[in-house]
């Protein structure tokens, strides 16, 4: 027979509650509650469980937690703490269900006859419980956003944010922190197309392939830490750790970018170029960046990114302008010659034929005059 709780949940649970999980255990956990809505009401009934342990232990002198989550008993230790912590939990457990069930009998008639107060909550909670679940390839982490975030219900879909920051883990493991206004495009959890807003993209070490699309650049991570913007000037992408690659929209490659490197296209044609943080103060102020922890304050990240980028193009786009030929004017240049080419190609065929012609009016003429001396001759 299945069991109806997963042993691990439980001891996942109990972790979680005593503030003793790590990253690896505290991700399994939220993965348990994302994908079963048992395993939701269950952790909620653990909870009321805990909270009423520390509500009678407290009044009782009963074994108590302290802030750590270790079990408060003289001689024990290790293993036999962690025996007894069990035993305690599962004793507890047994001895609240009771309290659970006394009061779920007590309440079975106001269940029975809902009010209009009750109502609201179920619909509020349900409301909220949609708000952190609604999509399965998402996972709301953070929002600061005031409500105003549009998630689609499935992929392929338009994300969009009109103010705020909202960080989300999709399902492919990607972790994007968004700041508004903006609009997305996903595809799928490795696909999207950012048509303005600004974001960062985090991939955990061992991840990649995530490709992002803008009106002006498509690029792709190799396990990384890269920042994009995109507004009506155009498109800038920045990298804070790990290498990106990219292009230009109609797919024409840029370069491979490295940490403190990144990619800048403007629509007044100059095209998309290179940037570095090469000088001294564009080092300084990537340096301040990556010390104060890129995913932690975005905001600024993403402001340093672009006064890079602005400041690098104030140092030497100039001298790039005058080196670069954009592909628009190339083309005009060589559409030039070959119209200049064809121009000389049909002067120099009516040269021709005109010679051609001149040559055969001549011969005519020549003919004629001959035939008519041998007839009077004759």
């Amino acid at each position: 027979m299945k069991e109806r709780f997963p042993g691990e949940f439980d001891d996942l649970a109990e972790k979680v509650i005593d503030a003793v999980a790590n990253d690896e255990e505290r991700q399994r956990f939220t993965a348990f509650l994302r994908d079963d809505e048992a395993l939701r009401y269950r952790y909620a009934e653990l909870m009321r469980v805990h909270a009423l342990l520390i509500s009678r232990g407290s009044r009782s002198g009963v074994c108590q937690t302290c802030q750590t989550g270790q079990a408060v008993r003289t001689g024990l230790s290790g293993a036999s703490a962690t025996g007894f912590r069990r035993r305690r939990f599962a004793a507890a457990a047994l001895a609240a269900a009771l309290v659970i069930g006394l009061t779920a009998w007590l309440a079975l008639e106001a269940r029975l006859r809902p009010s209009a107060s009750g109502a609201r909550e179920s619909a509020q909670s349900s409301e909220a419980h949609k708000a952190i679940y609604a999509c399965e390839y998402a996972q709301i982490l953070c929002r600061h956003d005031d409500g105003g975030l549009e998630l689609p219900a499935r992929l392929p879909g338009t994300v969009r944010l009109p103010h705020g920051r909202v960080k989300l883990r999709l399902s492919s493991g990607i972790e994007l922190t968004l700041l508004g206004p903006l609009e997305l495009r996903m595809e799928n959890p490795m696909t999207g197309h950012l048509s303005h807003g600004k974001l960062l993209a985090y991939m955990e070490p061992g991840s990649s392939g995530f490709m992002l699309r803008t009106p002006d650049l498509q690029m792709w991570d190799i396990g990384t830490v890269f920042g994009v913007t995109v507004d009506e000037l155009g498109s800038d992408v920045f990298v804070f750790k790990g290498a990106v690659q990219v292009l230009e929209a109609c797919g024409e490659p840029v370069d491979l970018c490295n940490v403190g490197e990144g990619v800048r296209a403007r629509r007044d044609g100059s095209g998309a170029v290179k940037f570095t943080a090469d000088w001294p103060e564009a080092e300084h102020l990537l340096a301040d960046t990556l010390g104060r922890c890129v995913r932690r304050n975005v905001e600024v990240s993403l402001e340093t990114a672009g006064r890079i980028s602005d400041m690098w193009a104030e140092r030497y786009m100039p001298k790039v302008a005058q080196r670069r030929l954009s592909a628009a004017d190339y083309l005009k240049a060589t559409e030039r010659r070959v119209s200049l080419f064809k121009s000389g190609l049909t002067a120099k065929r009516k040269d021709k034929e005109m010679k051609s012609n001149g040559m055969t009016k001549a011969a005519l003429a020549a003919a004629v005059i001959g035939a008519t001396a041998l007839k009077t001759s004759g």
